[in-house]
């Protein structure tokens, strides 16, 4: 919702007229605007991990039931998995001039992905629907257990993150807008 709200809900509104009629370029507002997503999702995370730890340390009397590299993982994953479906969430708002429309279609792909990830695992014949979405590179089980091989998926969701975040600018950039 929020990748919406940064972009398509502005144009729906007209606010981006008063925004675009100050001396900033559309480059830097859109990357303020993405900067603002990203920053959301970090301490969303960072609240995230700091409460573990601290949750942990309170209730949890035997130190060696906790894995502190592995919850680390677990977060670092989650983020980038979060920093992924942002960005591509943030390319449909900043092509999207309605913000229904773009609300729609963003939770269109999430759920779909999401979906999809969750059939594919019902059974092992049709397992394949799960390597059609990005949650499947977001392993927590193999990561708890430490079987989890986290170079490959971790660099793919921030090159799709960074990848969907810098195209969401630049489209912005060259469109025309409704205003």
């Amino acid at each position: 919702m929020l990748p919406t709200q940064l972009v398509a809900k502005l144009v729906d509104h007209g606010s981006m007229a008063y925004l675009l009629a100050t001396p900033t370029t559309r480059g830097k507002i859109a990357f303020t605007q993405a900067l603002v997503l990203i920053t959301g999702i970090v301490l969303i995370m960072a609240l995230t991990t700091i409460s573990g730890f601290t949750g942990f340390y309170l209730f949890i009397e035997d130190a060696s039931a906790f894995h502190t590299a592995r919850f680390l993982q677990l977060n670092i994953g989650a983020f980038l998995l979060f920093f992924a479906v942002g960005g591509i969430s943030f390319l449909i708002s900043s092509l999207s001039n309605d913000r229904k429309k773009s609300l729609g279609i963003s939770g269109a792909i999430a759920i779909g992905f999401f979906s999809l990830d969750l059939v594919g695992k019902i059974s092992e014949k049709i397992d394949c629907l799960r390597n059609m979405t990005i949650y499947s590179l977001y392993a927590p089980s193999d990561i708890v257990s430490g079987t989890a091989k986290l170079g490959l998926s971790w660099a793919l969701l921030a090159v799709i993150g960074t990848f969907a975040y810098f195209a969401g600018i630049y489209v912005f950039k060259k469109r025309d807008l409704p205003l």
